[in-house]
């Protein structure tokens, strides 16, 4: 489970620690009740987790638009937690009317990596656009891309617009 209290004591780049001790009790026919303690010191064992920021911002006007008229889009998620956020998925999906006309550009940074190649945000024609990436601490992912309004958008009205993304701190899980 992704329990918060567990990413970090004040602070999101700080790993919550907690003690490890162990024991062992057990009841032989001999000796009756027994209770044997580890005698090493124990070790602390370091909760770490990702932490993701997801910004989206539109490059381009939003208002006054028409049929036709596109709009571009940055997408900026950055992992500020204490390990690597594994098989993170970008979801952008638009509202009915709108498709996915280019994606302009995908720059990952500080270690930061698609999962698919050479394609590593997809949905072109589509009204989805989604991408799969691993980002360690420190690591960023802007993609930008451009979205066009189809004869099916009614004027006067506001579009709501938002993206997730959704990770794990196990690779592979």
């Amino acid at each position: 489970d992704n329990i918060m209290a567990n990413q970090g004591t004040g602070s999101p780049t700080t790993a919550t620690t907690f003690d490890n001790t162990a024991s062992l009790a057990y009841t032989d026919g001999t000796n009756g009740s027994t209770t044997v303690t580890d005698p090493t010191a124990p070790g602390p064992i370091s909760v770490v987790a990702p932490t993701m920021s997801l910004d989206k911002t539109a490059l381009t006007a939003t208002t006054g638009l028409d049929a036709g008229d596109t709009i571009q889009y940055q997408v900026v998620f950055e992992n500020t937690g204490t390990s690597t956020a594994h098989d993170l998925l970008l979801t952008d999906t638009l509202p009915k009317g709108m498709t996915v006309q280019t994606i302009d550009s995908v720059t990952p940074t500080g270690g930061a990596t698609a999962d698919s190649t050479p394609i590593p945000v997809s949905g072109i024609g589509t009204g989805v656009l989604s991408g799969e990436f691993t980002v360690p601490v420190g690591g960023k992912v802007v993609v930008v891309y451009t979205v066009v309004l189809g004869n099916t958008v009614t004027p006067g009205t506001n579009y709501t617009n938002d993206v997730d993304i959704k990770w794990s701190s196990l690779d592979g899980a």
